[in-house]
């Protein structure tokens, strides 16, 4: 079961993102040759409820002008009974590296839909999760997204569930 797409413009706005607009289309990103962001915590927060329990992808759709700039960093965070929110760790920690030169369907100067991923090559060793899949339980979750090179540009995302493997 998929979740209903999210348009990035309509997050708690974050200090190192700008709101685009082109033709149809609105978007979050932070311009070109502004350098990477020292400051982490600062995007774009989203509320998603998720159906009911099962495995999901984040699909996304995106464009990035080349692969010096086309990633963010994405967390997920349970809505927790007592009211604060869990980070969830898909295996490498909590805060994937999200790089679309990874991601099967990317094409540079267009947009696209692909799905989140995580791809941290300062580490030994070398962490890789295409997609990331998700098992998350019915309820409420918060996404954030921040900024991990300028000019990468994210219109919309939803969870998308996972039934067979990727």
């Amino acid at each position: 079961m998929n979740t209903k797409w999210i348009q990035a413009s309509t997050g708690w706005f974050g200090r190192t993102f700008s709101i685009g607009e082109e033709k149809t289309r609105s978007f979050i990103w932070t311009p070109e040759d502004l350098g990477p962001s020292k400051t982490y915590g600062a995007g774009m927060n989203y509320y998603v409820r998720i159906p009911k329990d099962g495995k999901y992808a984040i699909e996304a759709e995106v464009w990035a002008p080349n692969q010096g700039s086309d990633s963010f960093f994405v967390t997920v965070f349970r809505h927790e009974d007592d009211g604060t929110y869990k980070a969830y760790d898909f295996g490498h920690g909590a805060k994937a590296h999200w790089r679309f030169e990874f991601a099967p369907g990317i094409q540079y100067s267009t947009w696209c839909v692909i799905k989140v991923n995580h791809v941290n090559v300062y580490v030994t060793p070398q962490q890789q999760v295409i997609p990331i899949v998700y098992e998350l339980e019915k309820g409420e979750y918060l996404v954030k997204i921040d900024m991990r090179e300028d000019g990468a540009k994210l219109s919309k995302f939803r969870f998308v569930g996972q039934t067979k493997r990727i």
